[in-house]
């Protein structure tokens, strides 16, 4: 085979390996470091060949090296997109934990390597389960082959929205968030301040210093209560970010 038959076949591959392999970096679940490294490669190379198989066509770059670069750019934007917008779930963990009583029982949690409250862990992992069983990771995918006909391999014509991505992508996760967290601080303020009243009525009793045990189980028993609700919020948000990502790639 000659030098250009062999640049068709590994130029291509590398450029989608460089976009794929930004991507699988910085998306929620699967760019965890408790993710095994060997099967993010194993994954990355896959879907690389696969996708390089089925790629319409390519551009050859003037500069191998500015167009690996503009590759993992779009494929890091791609995965942060993705996971900016499902940071709103460990946003609303935080303030359920903080409201709870769990303000400072943190601990590190195994997937993220990062202080996390109970609560907070338990949302990531209900997210991380929903990714997959609603087949979010299935739209991912549309959208990282929707992106190599957009935007072909080597052509280097990314342009990214900076201000629907900080600005409005800032905005949605903190209301996310709220609307998420929201029934568990109403719950947990009314718990608070049903003990309040009861300690200005019978100060002797000292209820106020059982108020805190009790406010972590009314808690969790509101979990229960509206964990229906919160798993479809938080299965609405999670295809929020998938489609914010698809925002991003279509023509």
């Amino acid at each position: 085979m000659d030098v250009a038959g062999l640049q068709a076949l590994y130029i291509p591959f590398i450029l989608v390996l460089t976009r794929v392999s930004g991507l699988t970096a910085s998306m929620p679940i699967i760019g965890f470091e408790a993710a095994p490294m060997r099967a993010k490669a194993v994954m990355a190379l896959g879907l690389s060949w696969v996708m390089t198989l089925s790629l319409p066509h390519y551009e050859v770059p003037t500069s191998l090296t500015a167009a690996l670069f503009f590759e993992l750019l779009l494929g890091v934007a791609l995965g942060l997109t993705v996971r900016m917008m499902m940071a709103s779930i460990d946003f609303a963990g935080e303030l359920a934990s903080t409201q709870m009583g769990f303000g400072f029982n943190k601990t590190v949690d195994p997937l993220t390597k990062t202080s996390a409250g109970p609560i907070t862990r338990i949302f990531t992992t209900v997210a991380g389960v929903l990714l997959f069983v609603s087949g979010g990771y299935h739209e991912i995918l549309k959208g990282l082959a929707l992106s190599l006909r957009t935007f072909p391999p080597g052509s280097m014509t990314f342009t990214l929205d900076y201000y629907q991505l900080v600005v409005v992508g800032g905005h949605t996760l903190i209301s996310a968030g709220m609307r998420i967290a929201l029934p568990l601080l109403i719950v947990a303020m009314l718990t608070q301040m049903t003990f309040g009243i009861m300690t200005k009525v019978a100060p002797q009793l000292n209820i106020w210093f059982l108020g805190f045990s009790f406010t972590i189980a009314v808690g969790f028993f509101a979990i229960i209560i509206f964990a229906p609700g919160l798993f479809v919020e938080i299965n609405a948000q999670i295809e929020r970010a998938v489609a914010s990502a698809m925002d991003i790639v279509k023509p």
